[in-house]
């Protein structure tokens, strides 16, 4: 069973049991780091959800800039630990009524970082167009069994699935090795899953980069082929060790094995011309 859902809330997407992309990373890295976020029985979901309520905000003020001032509250930011701090945030609470708070310094650098985007003409050709923001796709992945979700930052009507990030450095071979840190190649392969499983036929899929400091420089990006085939492929190996972890209840860490630590590509070049210069 599939559906997409275009008015669920961020609250109600994350808690859904499904396994979403930031879900199979952990599985990737050892299936004990899924449970202990996901599973474990004492765990404290009243952690500081500061960094989302900030990257929700540019999102919501890049893509749905209409529902900006339904969903978030900008005060002053002063220091709580003053009374005057103390004061002013307990009256935003107050009005708040629901509306995540917002600090204002944190406000004018997302609303710096959206006029950045918007004036990009590689972003605006990804964006401008009919589609649908924030829409929650659940189904079935008919392989394992597993019951799934994603919420794609923009999902055109033509299929294409867009996806909005910030980075340090949005430079072309940064954000490639950045890319692949990350698992965007999963993220590509799983969303367009998604999509496909909803029956949307995905059409690719592209990301909109834009520096988290000064001078904000945006880039955008397409992802090929082969970053599809690698993306698919991991995640059918993640997809299925957690199917395996849930059948047994087993959730192991790393291996036990003794394993050799070797060095990086760049350090074999240094140690090649390191003999080099010792032989000449």
């Amino acid at each position: 069973m599939s559906k997409i859902i275009k008015d669920m809330s961020i609250e109600e997407y994350h808690a859904h049991p499904a396994i979403s992309k930031s879900g199979l990373d952990l599985v990737a890295k050892s299936p004990r780091h899924y449970w202990y976020e996901y599973l474990r029985p004492e765990r404290d979901e009243r952690e500081d959800k500061t960094h989302f309520v900030i990257g929700q905000a540019f999102h919501t003020l890049v893509l749905e800039p209409e529902l900006f001032n339904e969903q978030f509250l900008v005060w002053s930011g002063k220091p709580r630990n003053k009374k005057a701090g103390k004061e002013e945030y307990a009256q935003a609470q107050y009005e708040a009524n629901g509306r995540s708070l917002l600090k204002k310094s944190e406000y004018e650098d997302i609303k710096q970082m959206a006029k950045a985007v918007r004036e990009h003409p590689g972003a605006m050709r990804l964006l401008n167009a009919n589609g649908q923001a924030e829409s929650s796709i659940f189904w079935t992945d008919p392989e394992t069994g597993i019951e799934c979700r994603c919420r794609p930052d923009f999902l055109r009507d033509d299929g294409l699935i867009v996806d909005l990030k910030t980075a340090h450095d949005a430079s072309h071979e940064t954000f490639m090795k950045s890319a692949f840190t990350h698992r965007y190649d999963v993220q590509s392969a799983f969303y367009s899953e998604g999509a496909k499983q909803a029956g949307i036929t995905p059409m690719g899929f592209a990301y909109v980069v834009v520096e988290s400091k000064k001078p904000l420089c945006v880039s955008t990006f397409s992802t090929d082929q082969d970053m599809m085939m690698l993306g698919e492929y991991r995640m059918r190996k993640d997809m299925a060790t957690f199917a395996a972890c849930l059948k047994r209840n087993e959730w192991p860490g790393y291996s036990g094995m003794i394993k050799p630590l070797g060095i990086p590509a760049w350090g074999h070049k240094i140690l090649n011309e390191g003999m080099e210069g010792i032989s000449a």
